[in-house]
């Protein structure tokens, strides 16, 4: 199971995905695709962690 806990609710998003260009493209994506997962996965170790589930189909 590589995933780990995701985004606590009410949490800010900048908080895992920060203010760069990488997180306003990611905010983006979250923006038009509001119905789909966000899974971030760490470059360094692979870790993968839900920032946002998506809706059940």
């Amino acid at each position: 199971h590589d995933s780990r806990l995701g985004k606590a609710r009410y949490a800010r998003y900048e908080k895992y995905v920060g203010n760069d260009d990488v997180g306003e493209a990611i905010r983006l994506y979250g923006r038009t695709n509001p119905k789909l997962p966000i899974i971030l996965k760490n470059s360094e170790n692979g870790a993968m962690l839900y920032l946002k589930y998506g809706n059940k189909r």
